[in-house]
C-alpha cells in the first residue's frame, strides 16, 4: 500500500483530496490540518510514504484549537531527514512557496510547486492528481 500524506487545513479541499484519491485502492490517504500533528505523526507515516503534499497557511478550526503552524515548518523538519519521496507544494501563497520550496531542495528532497488559481475549484482533480499519479507510476 502506497501512502499519499498531505497537509491542507480547508475542509473543502480535504473532501476533494479524498475523492480524487477514492478510485485508487492501492493508496492509503494520510490527512493533517495542523503542521505540528503531522510533525508528530511523521515516525509513523513517513515510512512507506510515496507522494507528500504540503499547504503552507493553515487556519485553526476554532479559537479553542491550537496554532496549527505552517507548512514551511514542515519542510523545515522533513529537511533534517533523508529524503524519500516528491513532495508537492499546494499553496497558493507565493512567497511561502518559494520559502518551502528552497529549504526542500536544499535538503535534496525532490519538490514540485503546483502552482494553480485558487478560484478553481477542481484544480484537486486536474492538476494535482496527474502530478500524483505520475509520482506513483515512477514508484
Amino acid at each position: 500500500m502506497k501512502k499519499v500524506l498531505i497537509l491542507e487545513d480547508s475542509c473543502v479541499r480535504i473532501r476533494a483530496f479524498r475523492a480524487a484519491l477514492h478510485n485508487m485502492p492501492e493508496v492509503e490517504c494520510f490527512l493533517w490540518n495542523s503542521a505540528i500533528d503531522m510533525i508528530e505523526a511523521a515516525a509513523e507515516h513517513l515510512p512507506g510514504a510515496a507522494v507528500i503534499s504540503l499547504d503552507h497557511d493553515l487556519i485553526p478550526e476554532s479559537k479553542s484549537i491550537h496554532d496549527p503552524g505552517t507548512g514551511l515548518q514542515v519542510c523545515q523538519y522533513f529537511a533534517t531527514l533523508p529524503p524519500i519521496c516528491p513532495v508537492i507544494l499546494h499553496t497558493s501563497n507565493e512567497e511561502a512557496a518559494w520559502s518551502m520550496l528552497f529549504t526542500l531542495s536544499n535538503a535534496n528532497w525532490e519538490t514540485d510547486w503546483l502552482r494553480h488559481d485558487p478560484t478553481n475549484e477542481f484544480w484537486i482533480g486536474e492538476l494535482w492528481l496527474p502530478m500524483v499519479r505520475s509520482y506513483l507510476a515512477r514508484g
